[in-house]
This record gives structure tokens, sequence and C-alpha cells, in this order.
């Protein structure tokens, strides 16, 4: 007798459940999430309901990442006008030199993407990223370098101070076509 009562109440719920699912009302054009609090960041304002972009699959200029959900603060610079335009098709000439600087914002500084033409995720470990702020050095604590491809790799870690300047040294510089640097998600 115990067992049936159990089982109708489990019943009962599964059919509440499906039916408050059912009734959620899809969001409105430009947004996505489960409760449609994620603005599509892509161009032509064109994302399916996970937030990825539809044709052309291109983040808006000063976005990029997952579901193009992070500011880019090296959007808002002149600077390396080549690795800042957020296309993954420009990229620097092979005869660059192996150092780089890109002056952004002043942010506290979480992470940021590199991208390079052609698969070299061994150099792309090799790469060195300093910060400053006014030209003056600054610490980065729990440094982690995390591939997200064999193009692509994540710089991750926490300023202690503000920072306006990214520096990036190694063989892979002499490759690379984009720098996003986060000012925040979905900002």
């Amino acid at each position: 007798m115990r067992r049936i009562g159990v089982i109708h109440v489990l019943c009962l719920s599964c059919v509440l459940i499906v039916t408050y699912v059912k009734s959620q009302p899809s969001c409105p054009a430009g947004w996505f999430g489960s409760r449609c609090n994620y603005k599509c960041r892509c161009v032509n304002d064109k994302c399916d309901k996970n937030g990825q972009c539809i044709d052309p699959f291109i983040c808006l200029a000063g976005w990029f990442g997952s579901e193009c959900q992070y500011s880019d603060v090296t959007n808002k610079t002149t600077s390396n006008a080549v690795l800042t335009d957020g296309k993954e098709s420009t990229c620097v000439a092979s005869s660059a030199p192996d150092t780089v600087t890109i002056a952004i914002q002043s942010i506290f500084f979480t992470w940021l993407r590199v991208c390079v033409q052609d698969k070299g995720s061994a150099a792309l470990e090799d790469l060195t990223v300093t910060f400053s702020n006014s030209k003056t050095d600054v610490s980065c604590s729990d440094l982690k370098k995390v591939a997200v491809d064999s193009k692509t790799l994540d710089v991750h870690c926490k300023t202690t101070q503000e920072i306006d300047a990214v520096t990036l040294k190694g063989a892979v510089v002499t490759r690379l076509c984009s720098v996003y640097v986060s000012g925040g998600r979905n900002v």
C-alpha cells in the first residue's frame, strides 16, 4: 500500500515538471538561457537557444569566448590592430618580432586568450606573459595556461593591482592572429 502511494507521488511530480518545462516561454529575439538572461553577442544578432552563433559563426566586435559572453578590453584600443581586431583570419607577419605589448584599458586581470594561425600547442605553452601598469611590472599569482585546442591558449591568473598593458613573448608571437583580454562576463 505504501509503495503504491510513493509511485503515485513520483508520477505526479514527473507530470508537473514536464508541464512546467513545456510552459516556459521561448526567449525573445537576441536573448538566450534558461531564464533568457544572456544577450546574444553574435554578428547579425543570431544565436541558437544555447547562445551559439548561427551563420556567420562570429562574435560581435568587443566580445569573445564561449557564446561570445566575455567582454574584450583589447577591442577598445588601437594598439596592434591586427591582433585586436577580433578576426582570427588576420595575423601578424611571420617576420614580426617575438615580443608584443598590447595597451588596454586599466583593469584587474583575470584571463586572456591567444589564437595562432597554425597548430602550435607546444609553442603556445612556451609563451611568456607579463603585465604592467604605467610601465611598472605587476605581479600575477596562480598563473595557469590551458590549451583550448592546438591553436588557442587561455592564460589565467590574478593580478595584485590594475594593469594597462600585457606583454607576450616567445617564438609563437610571430604566428599570433588574435589576443583577447577579458573585461568580464556578459557585462
